[in-house]
């Protein structure tokens, strides 16, 4: 049987397994995984029952009930005190990491602690322990792989070959126009990175769909920009606002799960020399599913 592993990193970038290997437990009862809730919406209709209109997911609640085990009272409050420090989300927001004992992962989502951490000491054969029933809310309801997929078009930009899935299509002098496929292995939609190496005059990216964006300035050798379809946000290499560079009506487009087909389309690039000065496209995401056990 393939068992699933749980971590909980935390706003402090520490990480704590909870199989006990730290005398922190993860007990029974554990709530979290499975298919997020789902906002369902219905109308009225002339005749009998309604009409169906939307259904979208909605957050994920978790509860994670949690033994905290020591040799002392001294001993447990440590490490009652590690956890309370892991679960703020002043700096960022923690994560819970799901990993399967067959290698399958790991997969992370984004918490916030929102109750449960009434402490309930007790004894016993003179150990000390301490129950936390830690309730946690995800914004977001789909568990993200840690691992990247990427396809490129341009020079190979890692020759040892680490990355996965790769599709390159080489560019030619002064125009490159390519399809490629990319497989999203998650359950649900993944947003894109997009990042484009000058030189080039212009790019433009289209979705099987229909949907496309621009990217209408030119993009000197030596600059890179940076479109993240989730946060919607396009920046050179020095971080600097370049969202006004973008075409009209700008659509940026999420992949959906399994196979599809992209189009990219640019002008004024190169090949470079022994991949100096040469034009690189490259669009990295991270799948997303639903992680079940």
């Amino acid at each position: 049987m393939v068992e699933l592993s749980i971590f909980l990193i935390g706003g402090n970038d520490d990480t704590i397994p909870l199989d006990g290997s730290q005398d922190i437990v993860l007990g029974s009862g554990f709530r979290g995984t499975g298919i997020a809730p789902t906002n369902v919406r219905i109308q009225n209709s002339a005749g009998d029952g309604g009409v169906w209109r939307s259904s979208r997911r909605t957050q994920r609640e978790f509860d994670l009930p949690i033994t905290v085990l020591g040799t002392s009272r001294e001993a447990v409050e440590a490490l009652l005190r590690r956890l309370s420090a892991a679960l703020s989300d002043r700096s960022k927001a923690p994560r819970l990491r799901a990993v399967y004992s067959d290698g399958t992962g790991p997969f992370d989502i984004e918490v916030h602690y929102t109750g449960g951490a009434e402490t309930v000491w007790g004894s016993d054969a003179g150990a000390t322990f301490c129950r936390w029933g830690i309730t946690m809310t995800a914004p977001d309801p789909y568990w993200t792989s840690v691992d990247s997929e990427s396809s490129f078009l341009g020079a190979d930009p890692d020759p040892r070959g680490l990355l996965p899935r790769l599709a390159n299509l080489p560019v030619k002098s002064s125009q490159v126009i390519g399809a490629f496929t990319v497989e999203n292995a998650g359950d649900v939609n993944a947003f894109p990175t997009w990042t484009f190496r000058g030189p080039m005059d212009d790019v433009t990216v289209t979705a099987a769909t229909g949907q496309s964006f621009a990217y209408i300035d030119p993009i000197l050798e030596d600059e890179t920009i940076t479109i993240d379809t989730f946060a919607g946000t396009v920046v050179d290499q020095d971080g600097v606002n370049k969202y006004g560079s973008l075409g009209a009506s700008p659509k940026l487009f999420s992949i959906p799960a399994g196979r599809s087909t992209l189009n990219v389309e640019a002008t004024g690039t190169s090949p470079g020399v022994d991949g100096v000065g040469a034009t690189l496209i490259t669009c990295s995401y991270k799948p997303r599913r639903e992680v079940i056990h």
